[in-house]
């Protein structure tokens, strides 16, 4: 499989080709390794790949949901034996003592995990930019950053290098890659994915894993797999009466929908700043291209304070993936 028909399948379709025999677990190992050699020495996004990993993927897909797809997992205990720095040298060297109760559903539902992906510091600074492995750069432009914590993996899934990655979120963490880097980026509900067995809701549920993926159909089919608690879990959140892969496909129905016109009040600032754009009398809104039949809005005003947010983000500009591979 060339790199430009790998990479123009998210893990959906490549389930597909598994599925009918197109291509092998082997062969997608094969394309992450070359798509990491291509592009990783600008990016920056790949900390390494496991060969033991690479060597045993099987010739024949599984059967299993996702049938062998190689994914790439975050700079943070996962795997057990792995080693998770977490993107610090105070770190340099730990290894994973137990596998993630959430990770083994996603290895048993058809995942390989076969290298790891840069993080910044403990998770804690929002740009993935450390003193241990350096910056990682946007595939969109290479002059910017990524965001973080999530950013390697974010990288690595907007590059291609692999169609969804493992990532985690406690501020920011996935949401904030994901819109640097023009991806779909859940953060699932505290108590809907278990953080057992090292804490079964870290930060008091504000910290979760998940993944980083380019479609919508993908996000929903991993969180079919991952999701539940464990025993012992602090924190628990109602099953969904149906899977989520069925729930996307079925249209929305009298959706509430809160928009905030003004910032949450954190502290006080003596600096008065520039009026946020009406965003009616600017023509962007951001319910403008949802059906006014199956949404009411309703607005909220939160107490004032002379701080206000910024306007809109402006939309990232289109770039080619893969040109002349």
């Amino acid at each position: 499989m060339r790199l430009d028909e790998y990479a123009a399948h998210d893990g959906t379709g490549l389930t597909h080709l598994l599925k009918k025999g197109e291509v092998t677990p082997k062969e997608l190992g094969r394309c992450v390794e070359r798509a990491v050699a291509a592009v990783n020495p600008a990016l920056n996004a790949v900390i390494e790949l496991y060969p033991d990993a690479l060597e045993t993927l099987s010739e024949v897909a599984s059967a299993t949901p996702f049938g062998g797809i190689a994914t790439l997992t975050k700079d943070f205990p996962m795997e057990a034996g792995r080693r998770a720095d977490f993107g610090s040298r105070l770190a340099q060297g730990f290894r994973a003592g137990h596998d993630a109760v959430y990770w083994t559903r996603l290895r048993a539902g058809g995942l390989n995990n076969v290298g790891r992906t840069t993080s910044s510091e403990i998770g804690v600074p929002a740009v993935t930019e450390s003193a241990l492995y350096g910056a990682t750069r946007n595939p969109w432009n290479p002059e910017r950053g990524v965001a973080g914590s999530s950013g390697g993996a974010a990288a690595a899934v907007a590059a291609g290098i692999v169609p969804f990655a493992q990532a985690s979120d406690g501020g920011g963490s996935i949401l904030n890659p994901a819109a640097f880097c023009g991806l779909i980026g859940l953060k699932p509900s505290r108590g809907r994915v278990t953080g057992a067995p090292n804490a079964n809701a870290p930060l008091l549920g504000l910290a979760t894993a998940f993944m980083l993926t380019r479609s919508v159909r993908d996000t929903a089919a991993l969180l079919d797999l991952c999701h539940g608690p464990d025993a012992g879990d602090g924190y628990e959140i109602v099953l969904p009466v149906r899977t989520y892969r069925d729930s996307i496909e079925r249209p929305p129905k009298g959706l509430r929908i809160a928009l905030c016109t003004r910032s949450w009040p954190v502290c006080r600032s003596t600096r008065r700043l520039s009026p946020r754009p009406d965003p009616q009398r600017s023509g962007f809104h951001p319910l403008a291209t949802m059906s006014k039949r199956r949404r009411r809005t309703s607005t909220i005003r939160t107490p004032s304070r002379r701080r206000r947010s910024s306007g809109p983000p402006t939309p990232p500009r289109i770039c080619r993936q893969w040109p002349g591979i």
